[in-house]
């Protein structure tokens, strides 16, 4: 029974594997050719999966045989659509910066801020209340 339980389980295990591969890849900036971090790749068709660029603008995802497209999506860039087929495993993507005029304005966060004192550095103010 023992024997055919682990035969059962190994089964499932193998199942759940098959029809899926590995696609890796790079982005990177079709004018600079250097890599571009924080691009959002999600793989279309079957089961939707997505991750984000790493810092040398390379990516790794799970996809299923079903998955059909992906699609390349960053700020400044124009979004890219790619077919995939049953080769498609390291790919190369290039980039081309958007020519969208946003008027100038860009969204620019900082913060700058100051230790505070502690509570007891505080200065104390009495009031009292005239009649």
């Amino acid at each position: 029974m023992k024997k055919l339980l682990l035969l059962f389980s190994f089964l499932c295990l193998a199942s759940s594997g098959f029809g899926q591969k590995i696609l890796t890849g790079r982005i990177l900036d079709g004018d600079t050719q250097q890599p571009i971090q924080g691009v959002n790749i999600t793989v279309k068709g079957g089961t939707e999966r997505a991750t984000l660029s790493d810092i040398k603008g390379k990516f790794s995802l799970r996809t299923e045989n079903n998955s059909n497209i992906l699609v390349v999506e960053i700020e400044d860039y124009e979004p890219l659509k790619i077919k995939l087929n049953t080769n498609s495993q390291n790919l190369t993507i290039l980039l081309t910066s958007s020519n969208e005029d946003s008027n100038g304005l860009r969204s620019v966060g900082f913060h700058n801020s100051k230790m505070l004192p502690k509570r007891k550095d505080l200065p104390t103010f009495y009031a009292k209340v005239m009649d």
